[in-house]
Parts: C-alpha cells; sequence; structure tokens
C-alpha cells in the first residue's frame, strides 16, 4: 500500500483554504478577517513544526534594543530561547532564535485559483 504525500498536503491546503474562506464570509470586520487568518496560518504552520520550535505573532528585537513592527508569523526556538515578554497577546522574541518570519495576507488564498 502506498501512500500519496502529495494527497495528504493537498488535504491540509484544501483545510486551511477553507478556514480562510469561512473567516471571509462571516467576519464583515477587515481586522477581525485579518486576525482569524493569521489564527489559521499560525495553527496550520504550528502543527508541522517540531516540538522544538513555535510560531507566534510578535515582536521581534535585538540586543541594541530596536525592535520590528507586529509580525503575523515569527517561527522561533523556544527550547533554547523562549518568549522574553507574554502578557495579554503582546510577546517580544529575540532576534537570535527566529527562523523565519511573514505576514499574513487575505489575498494570498487567492493564488489557489490561478492554480486550477
Amino acid at each position: 500500500m502506498s501512500i500519496d504525500l502529495r494527497q495528504i498536503l493537498r488535504h491540509h491546503q484544501e483545510h486551511l483554504l477553507a478556514g480562510l474562506e469561512k473567516s471571509r464570509a462571516i467576519f464583515e470586520n477587515a481586522e477581525a478577517k485579518g486576525d482569524a487568518s493569521e489564527f489559521e496560518w499560525l495553527t496550520v504552520v504550528g502543527n508541522f513544526l517540531p516540538q522544538r520550535y513555535q510560531a507566534t505573532a510578535a515582536f521581534v528585537l535585538d540586543s541594541e534594543g530596536n525592535h520590528s513592527d507586529f509580525i503575523d508569523v515569527v517561527i522561533h526556538d523556544r527550547h533554547y530561547c523562549p518568549l522574553l515578554f507574554d502578557q495579554v497577546g503582546q510577546k517580544y522574541i529575540p532576534a537570535e532564535s527566529v527562523y523565519a518570519a511573514f505576514e499574513v495576507n487575505s489575498t494570498f488564498a487567492l493564488l489557489r485559483d490561478r492554480e486550477r
């Protein structure tokens, strides 16, 4: 019996797209739609990462006190460098522990339609 990796990944993609489409249909407020989209991405990315890593929305700061704007998805090493500050959704992560960061854009889901 063979396992089709492409089919498994397509299932995850369809699950993500369904969540994004549901958010667009339910929420009228742009900020609520954005928050829901970010949550969907954080969930999907977080489910694929090894336990050592974490995906979270946060600010990133460096050793000189500079910090980024708020970033929708930050993938960081939580084993060696935990969150520096986490209070009521305001999270700060040291730059040394960040592996990737990206912004969520609601138009990204439209790429699916171009693939067909």
